[in-house]
């Protein structure tokens, strides 16, 4: 992460790989509470959500369980998929599921 400024405001610019980047876009494009209650639904299921876009891991972090998309990211923790834009606070009900 570099955080620079533009015109006067402060901008953070990402750098990803093919690893990281459907990690880092799914992230980055949600609200703040939207992305806490998928990290929260990753601990309930066992798994961690990991922000620096290496996506949906066992709890131990060393076994990748999503493709590295970020449709991958909703699969593994069976959530339907929200566009960006859909992308506010979750509920954790069972019919928030796929």
């Amino acid at each position: 992460v570099a955080c620079v400024e533009s015109e006067g405001f402060p901008v953070d610019v990402y750098y990803a790989d093919r690893e990281t980047w459907g990690g880092l876009g799914q992230v980055r494009t949600g609200s703040t509470s939207f992305n806490q209650s998928i990290a929260t639904r990753a601990l309930h299921m066992g798994l961690r959500l990991h922000a620096d876009g290496r996506g949906i891991t066992d709890a131990e972090g060393k076994r990748r369980l999503d493709d590295g998309t970020e449709r991958g990211i909703f699969a593994a923790l069976d959530l339907r998929w929200r566009e960006p834009e859909e992308r506010e606070a979750l509920s954790l009900d069972p019919e928030e599921a796929i």
